[in-house]
């Protein structure tokens, strides 16, 4: 994908892939190029990162029930 104006940066990487997983990724992202399935797949990472933290961030205040107990921190 070639840089816009108001995109972030892109630097060329090259990785060794596995190619059955790649297309699969590509397939289910919906993406038209493998390129755009690498990014869109690091987005997703990213983004449930993001959730994950602000998640945590709200169980800490005690704002969410967590009924699993999933996010609670040991006791020391």
């Amino acid at each position: 994908m070639a840089p816009t104006l108001r995109s972030a940066p892109v630097q060329r990487k090259n990785f060794y892939l596995r190619v059955d997983t790649l297309k699969r990724a590509q397939k289910a992202l919906g993406a038209r190029t493998e390129t755009e399935a690498v990014e869109r797949a690091l987005e997703l990472v990213v983004f449930q990162e993001d959730a994950l933290k602000a998640f945590r961030e709200l169980c800490e205040k005690g704002e969410v029930e967590d009924v699993f107990g999933h996010y609670r921190r040991p006791s020391s």
